[in-house]
């Protein structure tokens, strides 16, 4: 170990996991019960996606997810499995996972021989900074990815203490799963770097930089596999009204190599609104959830151009379909309530 630094003791470890697990909980209880917030439905697996195949294509199928992190989607995949769309079981396991990356950052913390490691790691786990990423079930992408990002950094370490290979696998391994829950997991490297010159000082090249080189491959494959995978199909997210022309021209390429691209229509559809084309919008929106029954954002926004054109029975039933997608979306409902309210006074006026 290096400096003689000595982990603290199983069982004062496990000690100190217990009573972060009881603080983070304590403090996170109202969102035990919480319901979905803004746009978690349309980040939990749709109903397309649910089966094996589905699980195929969430690896294989870039586009298919809201973004490509194919180990978080997995991970809904599995957690809709095991919950179904009842919420509860989503924060429950981004508080058990957010507990997890503290508990990892107090050991880490202590193999560096920081002093208060594990009160760092308390001040980490119940910073209100933290609330978004925990309480926000879409977020299930930080607390995960930063689980995966410091247990890979704490085998570094243990790598660096005794160089064996069972530990630098471990270590890329890890680093590689937190790279497909977030892309922003490939600043460890460079971050592990700065660590070894501040403990050990400048780092050697072939003993310290070498090992490091698979690691700088996947995370710059990693970024250039997000920044096309958005590019393609959350580029209109992106872009400013200037862009809306070139926007526009953009989607309608990739939809003439593929015009099976759900999400690609749904882009289209919200960039040729923001140009005042709300009739073109709509007829992409019915392609969009033609080609996925189950793309809540396609639905609820249809619904709202529907409703806004005056066409409510239609709104009604796509809000409908929005609901039996995600019971719990408070947007979808209080939707569904504003047209069913506006229908009633259509039919009150003589």
């Amino acid at each position: 170990m290096a400096d003689g630094a000595a982990p603290p003791s199983g069982a004062r470890h496990w000690l100190l996991v217990a009573a972060l697990l009881a603080a983070v909980a304590l403090a996170y209880q109202p969102a035990w019960n919480g319901g979905l917030l803004w746009d978690d439905a349309a980040h939990l697996t749709r109903a397309e996606l649910r089966s094996w195949e589905g699980l195929r294509r969430i690896w294989l199928e870039p586009g298919a997810t809201q973004q490509y992190y194919p180990l978080l989607h997995s991970a809904f995949w599995l957690e809709h499995r095991l919950f179904g769309d009842a919420p509860a079981g989503y924060h429950v396991v981004n508080l058990i996972l957010h507990v997890a990356a503290a508990a990892l950052a107090g050991l880490a913390l202590t193999r560096l021989q920081v002093p208060g490691a594990f009160l760092a790691a308390a001040i980490f786990a119940l910073h209100p900074v933290q609330v978004e990423s925990v309480a926000w079930i879409s977020e299930q992408k930080n607390t995960l990815s930063t689980a995966l990002y410091l247990g890979a950094a704490l085998a570094w370490l243990r790598f660096e203490e005794t160089r064996r290979a069972r530990a630098w696998a471990a270590s890329l391994s890890l680093f590689a799963l937190a790279l497909s829950s977030k892309a922003v997991a490939a600043t460890l490297p460079a971050a592990l770097l700065l660590v070894h010159w501040w403990k050990r000082g400048p780092p050697s090249w072939r003993r310290d930089v070498l090992p490091l080189f698979p690691f700088l491959v996947l995370g710059a494959a990693a970024g250039s596999v997000t920044a096309w995978v958005e590019h393609n199909n959350l580029g209109f997210a992106l872009a400013g009204r200037g862009e809306l022309d070139q926007a526009i021209a953009h989607y309608r390429r990739a939809l003439q190599g593929d015009p099976g691209r759900a999400g690609v229509r749904f882009n289209l559809a919200m960039a040729l609104l923001a140009r005042g084309q709300e009739g073109p919008a709509v007829a992409e929106l019915r392609r969009a959830v033609d080609l996925e029954p189950g793309f809540l954002e396609a639905r609820n926004n249809l619904g709202i151009l529907l409703a806004r054109g005056g066409r409510l029975e239609e709104a009604i039933e796509q809000f409908q379909r929005a609901l039996e997608i995600a019971p719990d979306s408070t947007e979808v409902r209080r939707n569904l309530g504003l047209a069913l309210a506006a229908r009633r006074r259509v039919g009150a006026t003589p």
